[in-house]
């Protein structure tokens, strides 16, 4: 589901979502809503990057795979 070497990232920035919400609902104040926003957005963007979808790979050995989710256009 997620690649391994992402998981601390994502645990990190989840608990500092978790923390500045618990803060900002104890105190209210807008400085720490606007950090929680942005720690929010840190985190979608964490549980994006580090995805690690299924990948259907072709039997032919003797097939060209892309290292990325883009696909091969040059060979030199």
């Amino acid at each position: 589901m997620f690649a391994k070497d992402g998981l601390k990232i994502i645990g990190g920035s989840f608990i500092g979502v978790i923390t500045l919400f618990a803060v900002w609902f104890i105190t209210g104040h807008p400085i720490l809503l606007a950090l929680l926003i942005l720690a929010s957005i840190f985190l979608i963007f964490n549980l994006y990057f580090f995805r690690d979808p299924h990948r259907d790979i072709p039997e032919n050995p003797r097939a060209v795979l892309s290292p990325a989710d883009g696909r091969v256009i040059q060979i030199v």
